[in-house]
């Protein structure tokens, strides 16, 4: 994403309440309390620049002496809220930070940062004595040595976001600053390089050349550095293998290799090469010795945890095949990926002897086949003579019409040798999915472009599931919302009485902010979202200077607006736990969906998360939603719900959304986010500092509830591959946990439960589960066409 100002959920897919008489309730002025408002502070989205692994970055280079490079390195290492953060860099990471901070000389009374200005820059004192200001008052004095002031503007490092406090010289002195384009810059390049040399190496290995890219990556994120001291053995010949090794740097040697007749020559294996990878496959004895020649680090991964990750290395060799089988069945195209998975999971093995007849001709059948090793031979018989109409081997399918029905078999299918098939039948088939027939429809009228390239704007005119409706048949109500790039108000089609909102954004702020293609991007993923628990958009129109959004009014109100603010309950009261699962469960579900397009959302929150007339969730504002099939690097979402790889610079997928669903389990059982740091308006270094560190503490209202508090520890894993939702069953792991036990999913997704809160709402204009905004008229600002047709296919 762009880099993008400050803004708050009314950007986007906000729905606030129009501050006229007739549409409020009198309970608003009770959940404008200071309660709410100091609950909301600090909860606005954060977003770094745009950062580009794939163009090229030269680091900066300042010269410096060594004792300036060991006072930043102690700095750096000791700093009180950066020490999360600089203790995961590798040493070479420090060297390259400290390599790109540059001298400023100072003298008394200079104001090196100003408080509300936006800043970009870190400094560690090196001499000097100097102040920090806030609202006029001295609240801190810092200098050389002091281990807790000696340094300033560190949340800088992070994202853009105003200064706190003012930071003037009180004697002439010398600090180092550091930009925060560069720092992540470098912490994502080094991420991206490191990653893509583990992942080129996986890909060179025989044994896991069949992996898809995705399941690569998972490996490259789960494997662990070991150091080994030159002559250090590694592996000794007989022991029984778990370990599989990749050489990042030095050499090892290979001796005794094999026996007798078949003993090998020595071997001398250097950085990116790999030994012992049968161990991902079974525990047969080491067939070597292997030791470490030199300094050597090897990344390693051990059976368990690839079996934990990805399952056992064979049953996935085999699954890939049947999905990408499944997969170029023209029938079966319309199936989703996670459809295609479940068939694909669903297929049993079937042995058949050579000669033996799989299928006869005129025969009724109602089972699919997919070859797995051998081959078939395909013959047809006319009159008394069978001929020869084709071979199939490994790969290749055939029987795939009894899906659809109970058609009799074109043609003979013989096992040539001994053949090993997967199968599934029709009824199995339509248990699992429904039938064929039935999806095939429902997928071709709804089945849209892949967001990833081609034209934007396909979507939108094939099979796009947007309304035909036009400005001149709305009826505006009043504002529900302001944002950085226009308003939303409340409108009814005049037609059919229906309530909806319309976003309004004004071209010229958008193209102001660099904001083009995250706009037209979220427009796209919200066509593509189909989904019960995702707000839907309903049209699209533009002007001249604006574009319209027409979406679905939710008149339930935020969930943070149930969860904090709600008259009904105490302030000591949260929302009990089946409410707990059955929110949870909603936005699982999206996710999960997402997902399967390869889109990841990153905003999770109660404030983007409305409630229906039915008392369902829909999960709203897209604007930092992205489709990533392999890595991304840039920052953004709420500071409470950021991933650690996220705060790191890491490169961040899918599993973003799984930790920031386990911190939105945290909040609905106890009150407030999991690294907040209590009831307090939240300190945002403090919660970088508590994600980075892992630090989670369980008062007592959770305690009782033993699932709930399982689920969340799973899910705010650590580490990524640990990491509930990122290992081998995806979302359906964390579906199939003890605390979803007794979620019925097919039904939850057909709006068959009773949801636990069903707001009371008294007609179509009623919005008093929102907060006010006042309503006026904002001119529309004039647009000067640029030429560049970002917004053709709006």
């Amino acid at each position: 994403m762009n880099s993008k100002q400050p803004r708050r959920l009314e950007d986007f897919d906000a729905v606030g309440m129009p501050d006229t008489p007739q549409l409020r309730s009198q309970s608003t002025d009770k959940r404008l309390s200071a309660v709410m408002k100091a609950k909301r502070k600090g909860r606005d989205n954060i977003f770094s620049e745009k950062i580009q692994v794939d163009q090229p970055f030269s680091p900066k280079n300042f010269p410096k002496s060594a004792k300036t490079r060991k006072l930043l390195a102690q700095v750096l290492k000791t700093h009180y809220n950066l020490h999360a953060l600089f203790t995961s860099l590798s040493d070479d990471l420090i060297k390259l930070t400290i390599d790109a901070m540059q001298e400023k000389k100072v003298v008394a009374g200079e104001t090196i940062i100003e408080q509300g200005d936006s800043g970009d820059f870190f400094y560690v004192i090196e001499s000097g004595a100097f102040e920090a200001v806030k609202d006029g008052k001295q609240v801190a004095t810092m200098q050389e040595g002091d281990p807790k002031y000696n340094s300033f503007g560190e949340l800088a490092l992070l994202y853009n976001c105003p200064r706190a406090a003012t930071v003037r010289a009180t004697s002439a002195g010398t600090v180092w600053g550091l930009d925060r384009l560069t720092f992540r810059h470098t912490l994502a390049s080094q991420d991206h390089e490191q990653k893509s040399n583990v992942t080129a190496s996986l890909r060179s290995v025989p044994l896991l050349a069949e992996l898809t890219t995705s399941q690569l990556n998972k490996i490259a994120d789960a494997v662990q550095p070991v150091h080994f001291a030159p002559t250090e053995r590694i592996i000794m010949k007989g022991e029984p293998g778990s370990i599989f090794y990749i050489i990042r740097e030095g050499t090892v040697a290979c001796t005794e290799i094999g026996d007798g007749s078949d003993r090998m020559a020595d071997v001398r294996l250097k950085s990116g090469e790999y030994f012992g990878e049968r161990a991902l496959l079974t525990g047969e004895p080491r067939a070597c010795n292997v030791h470490a020649e030199t300094e050597t680090t090897c990344l390693v991964l051990d059976r368990q945890g690839f079996n934990e990750l990805l399952g056992p290395l064979q049953d996935l060799i085999s699954m890939n095949m049947r999905f990408k089988t499944l997969r170029s069945v023209p029938l079966l195209k319309n199936l989703s990926g996670s459809e295609t998975q479940t068939v694909a999971e669903a297929c049993t093995k079937k042995t058949y002897k050579a000669g033996q007849y799989i299928i006869k001709q005129g025969d009724v059948g109602k089972d699919f086949f997919i070859v797995s090793d051998g081959s078939v031979r395909v013959t047809q018989t006319k009159g008394k003579a069978e001929a020869d109409v084709a071979t199939l081997h490994a790969g290749n399918y055939f029987g795939e019409m009894a899906l659809i029905g109970s058609d009799r078999r074109q043609a003979n299918v013989i096992a040539e040798s001994s053949v090993e098939l997967y199968t599934l039948d029709r009824d199995q088939f339509q248990k699992l999915l429904g039938p064929l027939s039935e999806i095939i429809k429902r997928e071709s009228e709804r089945r849209l472009s892949d967001l990833g390239g081609g034209d934007p704007g396909s979507a939108a005119r094939a099979g796009s599931p947007l309304e035909d409706i036009g400005l001149k048949d709305l009826k505006v109500y009043g504002t529900l919302g302001t944002g950085t790039f226009g308003r939303v108000k409340l409108v009814q089609h005049l037609k059919t009485k229906k309530t909806y909102a319309l976003k309004i954004l004004q071209k010229a702020h958008i193209v102001a902010y660099k904001q083009q293609t995250n706009v037209m991007s979220e427009k796209n993923v919200m066509v593509q979202a189909q989904h019960p628990f995702i707000l839907r958009l309903v049209s699209t129109m533009k002007d001249k200077d604006q574009l319209y959004m027409l979406i679905e009014l939710c008149l339930g109100g935020e969930l943070f607006n149930y969860l904090h603010c709600y008259p009904a309950r105490g302030p000591n009261e949260y929302i009990p736990e089946n409410h707990n699962r059955f929110y949870a469960s909603c936005v699982l579900d999206a996710f999960e969906y997402l997902h399967d397009k390869d889109i990841i959302y990153r905003d999770l929150k109660p404030e983007n998360l409305l409630i229906d007339d039915k008392g369902y969730i829909k999960v709203v504002d897209f604007g930092f939603a992205k489709k990533v099939t392999d890595r991304t690097y840039t920052l953004c979402g709420t500071p409470e719900y950021l991933a650690p790889e996220l705060v790191l610079g890491k490169g961040h997928q899918k599993g973003v959304d799984y930790w920031a669903l386990g911190v939105l389990i945290y909040e609905m059982a106890v009150g407030y986010s999991a690294f907040a740091g209590g009831e307090q308006a939240p300190d945002q270094m403090v919660i970088c500092r508590n994600i980075l560190g892992g630090k989670i503490e369980w008062p007592a209202q959770i305690q009782p509830y033993a699932e709930c508090k399982s689920v969340i520890q799973a899910l705010l894993k650590k580490d990524v591959a640990k990491r509930l939702g990122c290992m081998k069953g995806g979302a359906k792991d964390i579906k199939q946990h003890a605390w979803f036990k007794s979620m019925n999913w097919g039904k939850l997704r057909g709006s068959e439960i009773k949801s636990p809160w069903t707001p009371p709402i008294t007609n179509p204009l009623d919005t008093s589960h929102f907060d006010p905004y006042d309503d006026e008229e904002e001119d529309s600002q004039p647009y000067r066409d640029d030429g560049t047709g970002w917004d053709d296919d709006f």
